[in-house]
């Protein structure tokens, strides 16, 4: 802004240097009298145009400092997080909301000193516990079937893919929903006795073993550093966990709602299943998202 006040702030006469090599102050050639509106004009577009050039370099300046002090880790400049990155579907990408999710699966002590589960929401469907037709239900319903895309979308996500014969449409998994199949696996293995009265043979062993570990990877992929502090417990007499932490999550309903509707118009088009379809329409309906 130096420049601005110096630009704004010199004296209406000019000093010029005359030819004994001393400065010499004199009025300007056009006496204000009979200066031209077209000259005071001119005189004060000048200025602006002048002004303008300093702001902008004076901005393209702060925003290089800006961008050095970030590469050196002095600032912190927030990515976009919400219209997805190159390897997801695309493009275009869905564009997910930002929201403020509070988790609700908590952790306590009993009187007697057990251990037990605190913050489920009375009436919303449940998804661990003694199973049930219903929880398994609520887990179906959780997560859609794959979706197909196009011969072009799949050049765009590029890899390998299958493509069904005489048809330019390719099948695929989208990975949170994949994640969530795998946490349903896992739930299945530790109420074993229910779902494999027999015993779990060495092929689910081998699945859930599977789960386990793209489960951790993608844990590490999708690092959340949501604070979740330790708070005094009186039934324990000592510190216990508070998970109920308020998270920064990328919208779930939209992701789930848009795998959705892909389904329901693929069958439309011509590349997808009736089956498929009418599941996606039963879920929809179910969360009443329309």
């Amino acid at each position: 802004m130096v420049f601005l006040r110096f630009l704004f702030s010199y004296p209406k006469s000019l000093v010029h240097l005359n030819g004994d090599g001393h400065d010499e102050e004199k009025e300007t050639l056009i006496h204000a009298p009979y200066q031209t509106t077209g000259s005071v004009r001119w005189s004060r577009r000048r200025k602006v145009l002048v002004a303008l050039s300093f702001i902008v370099l004076e901005s393209i300046l702060l925003l290089l400092v800006i961008a050095l002090l970030a590469s050196r880790g002095y600032v912190r400049v927030s990515p976009r997080f919400e219209p997805g990155w190159l390897t997801e579907i695309g493009p275009p990408f869905p564009s997910l909301s930002i929201e403020r999710v509070q988790f609700t699966a908590g952790l306590d002590l009993d009187d007697d000193g057990r251990l037990i589960r605190t913050g489920g929401v009375k009436g919303e469907p449940q998804y661990v516990g003694k199973p049930n037709d219903e929880m398994d239900a609520n887990w179906e319903f959780l997560i859609p079937s794959d979706t197909n895309i196009t011969r072009r979308e799949a050049q765009q996500i590029g890899g390998e893919f299958y493509f069904y014969p005489g048809t330019d449409v390719a099948t695929i998994e989208i990975s949170s929903f994949h994640i969530l199949h795998c946490m349903d696996q896992v739930r299945q293995s530790v109420h074993w006795q229910h779902y494999w009265p027999d015993g779990v043979d060495e092929t689910q062993q081998v699945h859930v073993d599977h789960c386990i570990d793209i489960m951790r990877q993608y844990i590490q992929c999708h690092m959340d550093l949501t604070p979740i502090p330790l708070v005094w417990s009186e039934s324990k007499g000592g510190l216990l966990p508070d998970f109920k932490q308020t998270h920064t999550c990328r919208s779930y309903e939209e992701a789930h709602r848009w795998v959705l509707k892909r389904n329901i118009a693929n069958y439309e088009h011509g590349m997808g299943d009736q089956g498929v379809a009418d599941d996606a329409r039963r879920t929809l309906e179910r969360f009443g998202w329309g």
